[in-house]
């Protein structure tokens, strides 16, 4: 799996998602509203599909 960045509308939805799925590494920025880890194809499903949230490539260092 590859890294990818989810950002989110609000940081209640990035929150609620992060409850909803099993992940233990990841990366939170309320910022902006952004999630990095390596999910898989059904996570990304249900994080634009119920969350509205948006697929963002891995921020450079």
């Amino acid at each position: 799996m590859q890294d990818t960045t989810l950002q989110f509308k609000t940081a209640n939805d990035l929150w609620n998602f992060k409850m909803k799925i099993d992940l233990s590494e990841m990366e939170i920025n309320f910022n902006n509203n952004t999630l990095l880890s390596q999910f898989s194809p059904e996570q990304i499903a249900l994080a634009i599909e119920e969350f509205k949230a948006h697929v963002k490539d891995k921020p450079k260092n």
